[in-house]
């Protein structure tokens, strides 16, 4: 489920429009204002206005709906969270087949939200929740494992945004694409990363990595044991030290850099994306193995030639020991750029 954060703009600063040009630029393109105000009309049709009387009409209150009635646009009620008594308030607007809900939280704030998820996560209704605090986004956002929908968070300058932008590939599909293995061969002796996270995964969930960090294969967990290994779904034997592996806000970091206590981005076959924590990783010797795999460019990847290593193909995933010429499994393909230190930059480079 694609998650989403809508900046906040308070009616009392001042530097609206150059802030929600920031937004714009950011791909924020969702604003939630207190009331109408007149800046809206110069960005029609450039951003979606959370806002009474607008694209989307905002309510306060059970005895506001009925004048909603007459607003255009999708009608989303605010409830505020005071007491243990309003979260049934909650339910009572999910059974009034509203689309969307917005929940004020006040002083008590997981626990509340946690039993809103529970009420309502089978509903057809799409849960949103303010916050004062960056800080709140990423745990609202994840809360039950479920999360919520969305977070409306202020932001006072263009420094908040950038952070709120920095949040977003944790909450956004990664588009993926199937590749097609055009070469196989063994490459000898060489230091291999076994990445192993805290986390528990699910089988099809596992790390972006490659030889050059525009093209990135999907690397499966090892949910899936062997004849001769019990499954291990913390684990990621993830390839040779020289490869990128794909970080939290777009950055990479050589397999070799990874440490306890490091964020690595989680994929699964449908683009779906969570963070998790390294536990550990175990740098050994063992035999490798060459893949290159095309689209309309060539992606490589050398990974250790053992059955635990699984490419994550569109139905299952496939052992390297299995893997054969002209199989197609799914990788993250960019545009070409250089890194410096792990940081996307642009600049001409050719890696191969």
């Amino acid at each position: 489920m694609e998650k989403r954060i809508i900046i906040y703009f308070p009616k009392n600063i001042s530097n609206k429009k150059e802030l929600i040009e920031a937004s714009l630029k950011n791909g924020f393109n969702i604003i939630f204002f207190e009331e109408y105000e007149n800046i809206i009309n110069d960005f029609k049709g450039k951003i979606i206005a959370l806002a009474p009387k607008n694209d989307i009409a905002i309510n306060y209150s059970f005895n506001e709906i009925s004048e909603a009635k007459n607003i255009s646009g999708e009608k989303i009620p605010i409830i505020k969270i005071e007491k243990k008594e309003d979260e049934r308030k909650v339910l009572e607007f999910a059974e009034k087949n509203f689309q969307s809900i917005i929940i004020d939280l006040k002083d008590i704030k997981i626990i509340p939200l946690e039993n809103i998820v529970a009420l309502l996560h089978k509903k057809n209704i799409k849960i949103y929740a303010f916050t004062e605090l960056i800080e709140e986004v990423q745990p609202f956002l994840n809360v039950l494992e479920i999360g919520i929908d969305g977070v409306i968070t202020p932001c006072k300058n263009i420094n908040d945004i950038e952070k709120l932008a920095s949040l977003k590939p944790l909450f956004s599909r990664i588009k993926l694409q199937l590749v097609k293995i055009i070469d196989i061969k063994d490459v000898g002796i060489g230091d291999r990363a076994c990445i192993d996270t805290t986390s528990m995964l699910n089988q099809g969930e596992g790390a972006l990595i490659g030889s050059t960090s525009n093209f990135l294969f999907l690397i499966d967990n090892e949910s899936i044991g062997s004849k001769f290994s019990a499954p291990r779904p913390f684990r990621i034997n993830a390839g040779a030290i020289h490869s990128y592996i794909l970080q939290p806000g777009n950055k990479t970091k050589y397999l070799s850099e990874i440490e306890t206590g490091d964020q690595i981005l989680i994929v699964n076959k449908m683009g779906e994306v969570k963070e998790v924590t390294v536990g550990r990783n175990k740098i050994e010797k063992r035999p490798l193995k060459l893949i290159k795999a095309m689209n309309k460019e060539v992606g490589s990847i050398i990974v250790q030639n053992a059955e635990t290593i699984r490419f994550v193909s569109e139905d299952s995933s496939i052992p390297i020991t299995d893997l054969k010429i002209g199989d197609k499994v799914l990788a993250y393909i960019r545009n070409k750029s250089g890194r410096h230190f792990g940081i996307e930059v642009d600049e001409h480079i050719i890696e191969k």
